[in-house]
């Protein structure tokens, strides 16, 4: 397998093609001269048309869960408050949002564009050249090594406030909800939208080098709600999402960040059960 070219600039568009095989989309290709981990047939404008679908799915999403909660017994002041409730519901705004994003992707690629949807985000089997099961053993091994070299950093750099994530972490309950949630859903979905959706589009319109360092600190970025306060595990987080995405880039597939990404969050989780007693003991309960 040859990593890419971090420093040649990536090929010019080329001229509208009547290939078999080379989608168009109005009289424009879609498909570019660009390296074959590269190739997606979406634009900025598609990029933002699924921001803007995936904002009105959380607000009509929320309020449909909102109601769904109060007709079932449950307050918006119980939302509020830490608590399995409020846990369940953030659980399940984001398994909400999460399939609405996806099932959008989805039509896109599939109706509009007519192509394969995984392998057209960039889930492709690793190089033939090389050996799968230690390709996967080292990325697994490498995503534990690396959850446990960030939790280090992020002891020593401390925190000199109680993080907005912590507040979940009450009972045992809202927590294995969260475990679930954190190792069965986020690497899928992150990683099919940052490192699938998002990064060939930076990588084409800016370069490999740009796409690999914007990706990864949208990727920080987007979870710094959850840690504000915290600017030292914000940075952490942004340092973990580049490096999720240059792996991306050195194996031209998703599935390579999928699973670091997936071993990173199970080896977390994994450390966080065994220390405290399989959740009976947190840390960040309040009562």
């Amino acid at each position: 397998m040859n990593p890419p070219d971090f420093n040649s600039p990536l090929p010019q568009d080329s001229e509208p093609s009547s290939e078999a095989g080379q989608p168009q989309v109005g009289s424009r290709i879609a498909f570019r001269e660009y390296p074959a981990d590269l190739q997606a047939p979406w634009s900025w404008r598609d990029f933002f048309v699924m921001l803007a679908v995936s904002a009105g799915c959380y607000i009509l999403l929320s309020f449909l869960l909102v109601l769904f909660f109060y007709f079932h017994g449950v307050s918006l002041d119980a939302l509020q408050k830490p608590g399995t409730a409020r846990s369940l519901f953030v659980v399940l705004n984001t398994l909400t949002l999460s399939a609405a994003v996806m099932g959008f992707l989805f039509i896109s690629i599939r109706f509009r564009f007519r192509l394969p949807f995984w392998s057209t985000l960039g889930w492709r089997p690793f190089d033939p050249r090389l050996p799968r099961g230690i390709v996967s053993a080292a990325l697994v091994l490498g995503g534990c090594l690396f959850a446990i070299i960030i939790g280090l950093a992020s002891n020593a750099i401390g925190k000199n406030a109680k993080l907005p994530i912590e507040t979940y972490f009450q009972d045992r309950q809202s927590t294995l909800l969260l475990m679930a949630m954190g190792i069965l859903v986020a690497p899928l979905v992150e990683e099919t939208i940052f490192r699938g959706y998002l990064y060939p589009l930076l990588a084409r319109s800016f370069g490999v080098p740009a796409g690999v360092l914007v990706t990864g600190a949208l990727f920080g970025l987007l979870h710094a709600e959850q840690l504000w306060g915290g600017w030292g595990q914000i940075a952490l987080l942004i340092l973990v999402g580049i490096v999720f995405t240059y792996v991306r880039a050195l194996a031209r597939t998703v599935l390579a960040s999928y699973i670091l990404h997936l071993s990173y969050n199970t080896y977390l989780f994994a450390a966080f059960y065994i220390s405290t007693g399989g959740f009976r003991h947190l840390p960040f309960n309040q009562s």
